[in-house]
């Protein structure tokens, strides 16, 4: 005679054994301003279609910048979010924050599958310079004009 031991997260309320074999995915992966200039960040949020066990920055590729660690927004581990600082003196247009969804891992084992992508952003984060030229030549008191 067998006796089969079952985590109560495996049981539904009323005892019936479930088993969860669907991946987890990116429902949602967007930035909260999608034009930014120098001295600029972005909040990124990215939700999920269920829990998972991290949201670590090594999942993530992000080019121009630094993002800092995810952190969960909510209990349930579904919506998380960190910020995308650019570096300056950079200008660069359609870009994308990309996630390895293999490397999510729902609370079942699960992993996911493919990539997910950020919302298109563009980066001006190049500061203004200004020239400044004179036709006179050497050092004067004299206001240049």
């Amino acid at each position: 005679e067998a006796l089969w031991a079952w985590p109560e997260r495996g049981r539904s309320p009323d005892g019936v054994l479930t088993m969860d074999l669907t991946p987890p995915e990116v429902v949602r992966f967007e930035l909260s301003d999608t034009a930014l200039s120098a001295g600029e960040s972005a909040t990124v949020t990215i939700e999920l279609s269920e829990a998972v066990q991290q949201l670590s920055n090594g999942y993530v590729t992000v080019a121009h910048g630094v993002l800092s660690r995810f952190e969960a927004q909510d209990e349930a581990g579904l919506l998380w979010q960190a910020t995308y600082t650019p570096y300056g003196d950079v200008t660069a247009l359609d870009q994308v924050i990309r996630l390895d969804q293999g490397q999510l891992q729902d609370l079942s084992g699960n992993l996911g599958e493919g990539e997910a992508h950020s919302s298109v952003y563009q980066l001006d984060s190049a500061y203004p310079t200004v020239a400044i030229s004179s036709d006179t030549v050497g050092m004067t008191k004299e206001p240049a004009s």
